[in-house]
Protein backbone atom coordinates (compact mmCIF):
# COMPACT_ATOMS: atom_id res chain seq x y z
CA UNK A 1 0.00 0.00 0.00
CA UNK A 2 1.55 3.25 -1.19
CA UNK A 3 1.95 6.59 0.89
CA UNK A 4 -1.37 7.99 -0.91
CA UNK A 5 -3.46 5.15 -0.69
CA UNK A 6 -2.91 5.22 3.53
CA UNK A 7 -3.60 8.92 3.47
CA UNK A 8 -7.07 8.20 1.50
CA UNK A 9 -8.25 5.63 3.83
CA UNK A 10 -7.42 7.76 6.79
CA UNK A 11 -9.43 10.36 5.71
CA UNK A 12 -12.15 8.60 4.71
CA UNK A 13 -12.07 6.80 8.21
CA UNK A 14 -12.29 10.34 9.99
CA UNK A 15 -14.96 10.97 7.68
CA UNK A 16 -17.26 8.33 8.84
CA UNK A 17 -16.03 8.71 12.28
CA UNK A 18 -17.09 12.49 12.24
CA UNK A 19 -21.18 12.57 12.35
CA UNK A 20 -20.65 9.68 15.55
CA UNK A 21 -18.29 12.24 17.63
CA UNK A 22 -20.57 15.11 16.89
CA UNK A 23 -23.52 13.13 18.17
CA UNK A 24 -21.10 11.58 21.35
CA UNK A 25 -20.09 15.36 22.50
CA UNK A 26 -23.95 16.31 22.72
CA UNK A 27 -24.61 13.01 24.86
CA UNK A 28 -21.53 13.86 27.18
CA UNK A 29 -22.62 17.81 27.08
CA UNK A 30 -26.10 17.05 28.23
CA UNK A 31 -25.17 14.77 30.88
CA UNK A 32 -22.51 17.10 32.51
CA UNK A 33 -19.26 15.17 31.40
CA UNK A 34 -17.87 18.16 30.29
CA UNK A 35 -13.98 17.07 30.24
CA UNK A 36 -15.57 14.36 28.03
CA UNK A 37 -17.33 16.96 26.53
CA UNK A 38 -14.27 18.90 25.56
CA UNK A 39 -11.85 15.65 24.32
CA UNK A 40 -14.36 15.16 21.46
CA UNK A 41 -14.61 18.70 20.41
CA UNK A 42 -10.42 18.90 20.55
CA UNK A 43 -10.34 15.31 18.76
CA UNK A 44 -13.05 16.55 16.05
CA UNK A 45 -11.18 19.90 15.39
CA UNK A 46 -7.92 17.86 15.06
CA UNK A 47 -9.15 15.13 12.89
CA UNK A 48 -11.25 18.22 10.76
CA UNK A 49 -7.74 20.02 10.53
CA UNK A 50 -5.60 17.19 9.71
CA UNK A 51 -7.29 15.55 6.88
CA UNK A 52 -8.84 19.35 5.71
CA UNK A 53 -12.75 17.91 5.59
CA UNK A 54 -15.42 19.68 4.95
CA UNK A 55 -18.09 19.85 7.95
CA UNK A 56 -21.41 20.20 6.61
CA UNK A 57 -22.85 23.18 6.79
CA UNK A 58 -25.78 22.72 10.12
CA UNK A 59 -22.02 21.34 12.10
CA UNK A 60 -20.45 23.91 11.24
CA UNK A 61 -23.16 26.30 12.07
CA UNK A 62 -22.99 24.21 15.85
CA UNK A 63 -18.91 24.75 16.59
CA UNK A 64 -17.61 28.05 17.96
CA UNK A 65 -15.37 29.55 15.47
CA UNK A 66 -12.89 30.19 19.08
CA UNK A 67 -12.86 27.94 21.70
CA UNK A 68 -14.00 24.80 18.64
CA UNK A 69 -16.50 23.44 21.37
CA UNK A 70 -20.16 22.34 19.92
CA UNK A 71 -22.77 24.63 20.75
CA UNK A 72 -25.78 23.18 21.99
CA UNK A 73 -28.48 25.97 22.05
CA UNK A 74 -29.65 26.40 26.22
CA UNK A 75 -26.12 24.56 27.76
CA UNK A 76 -23.37 26.48 26.13
CA UNK A 77 -24.93 29.08 24.22
CA UNK A 78 -27.08 31.48 23.56
CA UNK A 79 -28.77 32.56 20.60
CA UNK A 80 -31.30 35.46 19.29
CA UNK A 81 -32.31 36.67 16.27
CA UNK A 82 -31.09 40.51 16.20
CA UNK A 83 -31.24 42.96 12.93
CA UNK A 84 -31.70 40.29 10.34
CA UNK A 85 -29.09 38.07 12.25
CA UNK A 86 -29.16 35.50 13.29
CA UNK A 87 -26.60 35.44 17.02
CA UNK A 88 -25.05 32.38 18.56
CA UNK A 89 -23.04 33.84 22.10
CA UNK A 90 -20.52 31.02 23.24
CA UNK A 91 -20.74 30.95 27.31
CA UNK A 92 -17.86 28.81 27.19
CA UNK A 93 -15.05 31.32 25.95
CA UNK A 94 -17.55 34.85 25.90
CA UNK A 95 -17.70 34.73 21.88
CA UNK A 96 -19.97 35.39 19.66
CA UNK A 97 -20.55 34.38 16.09
CA UNK A 98 -23.21 35.82 13.27
CA UNK A 99 -25.03 34.70 10.47
CA UNK A 100 -26.92 36.19 7.62
CA UNK A 101 -30.77 35.53 7.71
CA UNK A 102 -32.41 35.26 4.40
CA UNK A 103 -35.41 38.03 3.80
Amino acid sequence: MSKFEKKARAKREAAALLPSLFGKAREFRKKGEISKFKALSKKISYLKNKHKLNVPLSEKRHTCKNCRCILIPGLNCRVRARDGFLVAYCLECRRYSKLKLSN
